[in-house]
């Protein structure tokens, strides 16, 4: 429409500028609209990504599985390459900015490793300085769910610590929950009580581990 007054004959007429405002006001929304549509698709996969973060540690989850699912969500959707280690691996240390970034993963205040993405390797992708921003926010999540995984590791083994020590006592030992069922019981507090083992004990009804108590001492 704007090259068009030179074969219409129109260049300089009203009908010529006013076509041409159209023309340029179009184009100009389209830009604008393309931008937007690209920023809320960028917004929705950060999202996204976040979402799924939040869901990668479990109660049953080890600190090496986080580290898994951390790759499997994040590569090839936000990075080529993700480790997750004390530093960054030297490979990737060298790499500018555009192309690495590396978090600091923290915990009640205790520094837990670092997290480091980069790109290039089989995309031509650059990061920006909203994906630097994102990071720092996702690496929040990650932080959270390896922290998690590593207090369950440190719970299992203080359990397990626990119950060696405490089936060694040739002293009766039982542990109560709050709804009076036994939640432990060792070798001599089995046999104290008329049980073969420990589980059998367990799985008793606490009901009828009085009523033979009971009928024991008539």
């Amino acid at each position: 429409a704007v090259v068009s007054a030179v074969w219409n004959e129109n260049l300089g007429e009203l009908d010529y500028f006013v076509r041409a405002v159209v023309v340029i006001a179009g184009s100009a929304f389209a830009v604008v609209a393309a931008q937007s549509r690209e920023r809320i698709a960028i917004d929705g996969e950060r999202f996204r990504l976040l979402a799924a973060a939040a869901e990668i540690g479990d109660e049953q989850a080890t600190v090496d599985e986080v580290e898994r699912r951390v790759e499997a969500l994040l590569v090839p959707a936000f990075a080529d390459v993700c480790a997750i280690g004390d530093e960054p691996p030297p490979e990737l240390a060298a790499l500018g900015k555009a192309r690495r970034i590396t978090v600091e993963l923290r915990a009640r205040s205790r520094r837990l490793g670092a997290m480091t993405l980069a790109v290039g390797q089989t995309t031509r992708r650059r990061f920006t300085r909203g994906d630097h921003e994102f990071l720092h926010v996702l690496g929040g999540r990650v932080a959270l769910a390896l922290d998690n995984a590593g207090l369950s590791r440190e719970v299992e083994s203080l359990e397990a610590r626990m119950t060696a020590a405490l089936g060694s006592l040739a002293e009766a030992v039982t542990i109560q929950g709050t709804d009076g069922r036994l939640i432990y019981a060792n070798d001599a507090a089995a046999r104290a009580l008329g049980f073969d083992t420990p589980e059998a004990l367990l799985a008793t009804p606490p009901q009828e581990i009085v009523d033979a108590f009971i009928a024991t001492l008539e």
